[in-house]
């Protein structure tokens, strides 16, 4: 400002000549000769006055990196010293240290200040401390026969997971972010146990411990393909063999169950009796106890595989009978399928005794059970794995008879007219063929069941 108003300004920083308007940003750090110019002529007078202007201190704060909460503090710098610090986590404001267990996990901003020669520089920072995750929450698992496709939730500054199927951080797969994992080539009816950590880089989360079960197994034979193919499954406390053959699921062995047991000499069409091949008793648990037992099973008169069910010569018979559930007693009809399946003619098919060329010979096992004859010396002997054996049976006289000589099997049909004989398949050490004949329904049988589903495509 002049005493003498009207004049003109000049120098540098002066943004309006008229008004004498001095910026100090537009003059910069230094020193500034600024005029005054008033008057005309013989009355013009001007002066002349020196301004510094001082730099503003650099108050640029040195980045920092990213802190976890159980860190050792640190002293923070600047471009220029002298300053005050300011912001949670500082403990020392004049040296600048900052504490990260003080501040806390979260974001922090912290503030320099500093003051050279009346002029203040300022500066912001943003810090950042985190922890450890915190340990995944376990999610919904999906599960199959084979797999487990397992779940867990997202955790907060977690940057990835790993999972392992030990206890063992070290050795862990890591999936980045994913929070799924889909383990798969497992067993079917099976518990599996996966853990699972968060991790971030101040470390990992606490384990995860999750388990779940694979899907129950399929029943037997599922998914009929035409070929043959072994399978397994319990009934009564016993795991059993099944196949298929063509579009049909059989047991390859025969059926044990045994709710009670009688003597040869017991016998009757119209009440069920179960034998165990020369048990001459009444104690289940004896009979079990048999070798006999555990290579043959069990011999049922024709009440008893039937379990009360009228004669069926269906296909499916539609007559559990005796069998597991799922699973029901062949009709003739059904034994004329496998027959055919397994090389039979048609021409033959529906006679009695034995038919055939060597069909008896491919569904037997196991030789040495066998008495010596026609049947297992066939070249093609056990070739189709029915794994029938010699268990002989109850004959209606009260009598067990031909253990090592045939094979004895029950069918759900009657003989047609009548209501004393039923069909069963027969297969003798001294013939290569397949049996079929009509016997008293007090005889005792071994049972084959056959599985009751459709094929699946």
């Amino acid at each position: 400002e002049a005493v003498t108003t009207g004049g003109i300004w000049s120098g540098d920083g002066i943004t309006d000549e008229n008004a004498g308007i001095f910026s100090p940003l537009v003059a910069g750090p230094g020193e500034h000769v600024i005029t005054y110019n008033v008057g005309i002529d013989m009355c013009a007078d001007s002066d002349e006055i020196t301004i510094i202007v001082n730099a503003t201190p650099d108050a640029t704060i040195t980045p920092v990196g990213l802190f976890c909460d159980d860190e050792p503090e640190v002293t923070l710098t600047a471009a220029t010293e002298g300053g005050i610090w300011s912001g949670d986590g500082i403990t020392d404001e004049n040296a600048g240290v900052f504490d990260p267990v003080v501040a806390g996990k979260g974001t922090h901003i912290i503030t320099y200040e500093v003051e050279v020669d009346g002029c203040t520089g300022t500066d912001n920072i943003t810090i950042i401390v985190n922890s450890t995750p915190d340990t995944p929450v376990e999610g919904t698992h999906l599960t199959g026969r084979t797999k487990v496709e397992w779940h867990w939730n997202v955790i907060p500054d977690a940057e990835g997971y790993k999972y392992n199927t030990e206890n063992n951080y070290e050795e862990a797969v890591d999936i980045g972010t994913n929070t799924t994992y889909n383990q798969e080539g497992l067993e079917c009816d099976s518990i599996y146990t996966l853990y699972v950590w968060a991790y971030n880089y101040c470390g990992e989360s606490e384990v995860l411990i999750i388990s779940e079960s694979t899907d129950a197994c399929p029943p037997a034979c599922e998914g009929l393909e035409g070929i043959v193919y072994e399978y397994e499954f319990e009934y009564d406390g016993h795991i059993y063999e099944a196949i298929t053959i063509g579009d049909q699921c059989w047991m390859a062995e025969n059926l044990r169950y045994l709710p009670s047991v009688s003597p040869p000499s017991d016998g009757s069409e119209t009440v069920p009796y179960y034998y165990v091949y020369n048990y001459f008793s009444y104690n289940v648990e004896d009979a079990k106890a048999t070798v006999n037992y555990n290579t043959y099973g069990v011999l049922y008169n024709w009440v008893a595989a039937m379990q009360g069910s009228s004669g069926s010569n269906s296909n499916p018979s539609g007559v559990q009978g005796v069998c597991p559930p799922d699973w029901h007693l062949p009709s003739d009809a059904e034994w004329k399928e496998l027959e055919t399946l397994i090389g039979i003619g048609e021409s033959e098919i529906n006679e009695t005794g034995f038919r055939g060329t060597n069909q008896g010979s491919k569904l037997a096992t196991n030789a040495s059970l066998w008495q010596s004859g026609d049947l297992k010396e066939d070249p093609e002997f056990g070739a189709i794995a029915f794994k029938g054996l010699p268990s002989g049976g109850r004959y209606y006289t009260g009598i067990f008879s031909n253990l090592g000589r045939n094979a004895l099997w029950w069918s759900s049909t009657l003989l047609q007219g009548s209501t004393t004989h039923a069909w069963n398949r027969d297969i003798d050490y001294q013939n290569t063929g397949l049996a079929r004949n009509y016997v008293y329904r007090e005889t005792g049988r071994a049972v084959r069941c056959i599985w009751s589903h459709i094929p699946i495509p």
